[in-house]
């Protein structure tokens, strides 16, 4: 896998801030709302299992960054001008680039499925 500290603070952050406010604000809204005891387990359930996953994201993100701190620094003072070096991942941190991804598009269809008409 290649990515540099550009498609991290541009790309993979934002959708993992992103999927937290949806955690935070939507499924833990429709969580207050259910009446149904098994959807209300069937989303305390999916709450916490996307905070878990949220974390062990941000862990491995912040492990990248602080190993990186330089190419990071270098690419924020140069603002949008350059991308950075290609970094080179550990196995942890490829799969929370992997694992930021697949639960922003998993968040996505929670989204979707709630703001569809019933």
């Amino acid at each position: 896998m290649q990515i540099t500290p550009r498609d991290i603070l541009d790309d993979i952050l934002p959708k993992v801030k992103a999927t937290e406010r949806v955690v935070n604000n939507t499924l833990k809204s429709m969580l207050e709302a259910a009446d149904d005891s098994a959807e209300r387990r069937r989303l305390e359930n999916q709450v916490m299992e996307f905070e878990l996953e949220i974390t062990m994201i941000m862990m491995n993100l912040e492990h990248l960054m602080n190993r990186y701190a330089m190419a990071f620094q270098e690419v924020t003072d140069a603002g949008h001008r350059r991308s950075g070096p290609v970094l080179e991942l550990d196995q942890h941190e490829v799969v929370a680039i992997e694992s930021a991804r697949k639960l922003y598009e998993r968040i996505q269809e929670v989204q979707r499925a709630d703001t569809s008409p019933d």
